[in-house]
């Protein structure tokens, strides 16, 4: 693994990358799916480094299946993990897909497949929606979409959002105890398989201050609420902008599994759904072995036309 930076819209945006050769944006052959780069994208307050076990078991997968692996590029989006902060602005859905273009752009990959977990899955649909020719396969972990807003709401959340930024400016930092606080501040909003992942993910989303205090990498801004509520027509627009396969993945402990999201998913041309048994939200966490499995497959078996 080695890590990178992109400078997008004035911005470093900073990827995690694995089997990167000079030649990633080589064109690939019909059906020749395994040498596409493969890019994924966290989900809300998560980062790159939240993918580790997954990709090590994708990777190890792979080679067993005598495929030889292909690039796999975790990038942190703006405001996440070791990316930049925006200044003076805001962050809006919409700005997320320049973060994955121009990291797909810097590294020459002209097409690839994506995978999105949560907000990163719904930042996935809309790249595949607005750019289908540059996305091959589409993997979506329990990410299309919140309920749907309430235009009528509007106003209510334009005064919401303002007084919301207003506060996150007095506070700069997300300031914690120490890692072993972190970690258990983790388990709490997601329970991990174990305290040493839990340990690593705490350690990869913290860092240290000039005067040694300890706080969280992700801007305090992302944890007010957005001013535009989700509009489901447009969302579904993106979505049946999609041409290429998808799989829609969801855990088998999920709260996600009583969220009917059918006239969504009846908007892709070409899905496949699968759940992951014993797994919550957090699939890449709970079974990143099955997950591999079955994006290894989803892989074989749609192609990358």
């Amino acid at each position: 693994m080695r890590e990178g930076r992109v400078r997008v819209n004035r911005m470093e945006i900073h990827y995690l990358a694995w089997n990167l050769p000079g030649n990633v944006g080589a064109p690939a052959k019909p059906g020749d799916g395994a040498s596409l780069p493969l890019l994924l994208l966290h989900g809300f307050l998560d980062h790159a480094w939240s993918f580790v076990p997954f990709v090590d078991a994708f990777l190890e997968q792979s080679l067993a299946a005598g495929v030889a692996p292909r690039p796999v590029i975790a990038v942190n989006l703006r405001g996440h993990g070791d990316s930049d902060w925006v200044q003076g602005g805001y962050y809006h859905f919409p700005d997320y897909t320049l973060d994955v273009l121009g990291v797909a752009d810097a590294v020459g990959a002209k097409r690839f497949a994506l995978l999105g977990h949560s907000m990163g899955g719904m930042a996935a649909c809309v790249v595949a929606g607005a750019w289908p020719e540059r996305v091959a396969q589409l993997v979506v972990i329990e990410g299309v979409g919140p309920q749907a807003g309430n235009i009528e709401e509007a106003p209510d959340r334009y005064r919401e959002w303002f007084e919301g930024v207003r506060r996150a400016g007095k506070r700069e930092h997300g300031e914690v105890e120490s890692l072993d606080a972190a970690a258990k501040s983790l388990q709490r909003l997601h329970p991990l398989p174990g305290d040493d992942l839990a340990r690593y993910l705490a350690k990869s989303g913290t860092r240290a201050l000039p005067d040694g205090r300890l706080v969280w990498k992700s801007d305090p801004l992302h944890r007010t609420r957005a001013p535009q509520p989700f509009h489901l027509p447009q969302a579904q627009a993106f979505f049946r902008r999609v041409e290429c396969p998808v799989l829609f993945l969801t855990g088998g402990e999920s709260a996600f599994r009583h969220f009917d999201v059918g006239d969504r998913l009846s908007c892709f041309r070409d899905l496949r759904t699968r759940e992951i048994a014993d797994a919550g939200h957090m699939v890449h966490h709970d079974q990143p072995g099955l997950l591999a499995e079955a994006v290894c497959d989803f892989i074989s078996t749609s192609g990358a036309a």
